[in-house]
């Protein structure tokens, strides 16, 4: 597998989080904190997806710096069908249910777990690949703190679950 069509999957994947956070931030435009909230993490996918691409036209001009890299997409590829599964519902989740995708997509060990095997292969990556990881923590504790001052999670679980 080329770097390439590895950053292609990511690239696809974060600019559909990035539609679902927007469609959600509508879905949910009579709650201003919450559609705030999600037109936010919207901004942050997509300026994620636009690194990404930059990452991919800097390789482009420079490819003989890059080996064939030895690792799956399949996990990366799922996870974006099951963003694009929830884009094409005709209606998206209530606000509790919304949080919870979100927390499981910024939570999610597809993503992780790719780039982890992207950073092993491509060290040179290591910048990108870490800002998006610290990113994907900072949106998972926002969307913690929005679910704990909602109630839609007790602060000993959520705190508990932030640990992990």
């Amino acid at each position: 597998m080329s770097i390439l069509r590895g950053l292609n999957a990511l690239e696809r994947f974060e600019g559909g989080v990035a539609k679902l956070y927007a469609r959600l931030s509508e879905a949910h435009a009579q709650d201003p904190e919450a559609a705030s909230l999600f037109y936010k993490l919207s901004l942050d996918e997509k300026n994620h997806a636009s690194l990404i691409q930059y990452q991919r036209r800097l390789i482009k001009q420079n490819p003989d710096l890059f080996e064939a890299l030895e690792f799956d997409v399949a996990a990366i590829e799922m996870a974006t069908v099951y963003v694009e599964g929830i884009l094409a519902r005709r209606e998206l989740p209530g606000l509790r249910d919304a949080v919870a995708l979100a927390a499981g997509i910024e939570g999610g060990a597809a993503e992780t777990h790719f780039r982890a095997a992207l950073l092993q292969a491509a060290p040179e990556m290591s910048r990108l690949m870490r800002g998006l990881g610290d990113s994907d923590r900072l949106h998972a504790d926002t969307l913690q703190a929005f679910g704990i001052r909602r109630g839609f999670l007790p602060p000993a679980t959520a705190a508990g679950e932030a640990r992990r």
